[in-house]
């Protein structure tokens, strides 16, 4: 298991790693809409939600208040 770290996503929010490389399978933490150059998120829900597939489960809220957090997982 190799953690996954890169400057091209956002940092974590807490104790975790942005995602973990299994060698056939790749699974990330679940992402804010956070840009990692501005570190500011956008106010429009539809803005923060640019992936096509995801999972969604409801909660009271997230962190920083984001509307969406999006998760992967990835296998060869």
């Amino acid at each position: 298991m190799i953690a996954i770290n890169t400057p091209n996503a956002p940092e974590a929010i807490g104790p975790y790693v942005q995602g973990v490389n299994l060698g056939n399978m790749v699974i990330t933490s679940g992402q804010l809409p956070i840009n990692p150059e501005t570190k500011a998120m956008p106010e429009d829900v539809a803005e923060q939600a640019t992936f096509p597939a995801r999972s969604c489960v409801e909660v009271a809220r997230l962190p920083l208040d984001a509307k969406v957090e999006i998760e992967v997982i990835a296998s060869q």
